[in-house]
């Protein structure tokens, strides 16, 4: 493994557990942005997933390794930790005759 690759695990892996430890954090006032480049996005989580995960696979030359990594991790916690708190999987789906928010 060259010594690029390996740095950027090493800050994935240092980022995801700063995430999971809640040091850092992706809301503000109502609004959703990346908190590691500050985009904010006016849509929902799953717009957040997109932006994480699309800098840290992206193959231009536009970020550098470590914001890759960053992000990278960042995706990796939205989906994984904090989209099955919003939808879980065993919930009911939402249908026309769902009950409403109470």
């Amino acid at each position: 493994m060259d010594d690029n690759k390996e740095s950027m695990d090493q800050k994935s892996r240092y980022v995801l557990k700063r995430l999971k430890g809640g040091e850092i954090r992706f809301r503000m006032r109502g609004e959703l942005f990346c908190p590691l480049c500050g985009k904010i996005l006016q849509k929902d989580i799953r717009s957040l997933i997109q932006h994480a995960t699309g800098v840290g696979l992206s193959t231009s030359g536009k970020h550098r390794p470590a914001t890759k990594a960053k992000h990278a991790a960042y995706g990796l916690f939205l989906q994984n930790y904090v989209l099955p708190g919003l939808f879980p999987v065993n919930a009911p789906a939402a249908g026309p005759h769902a009950p409403g928010p109470v």
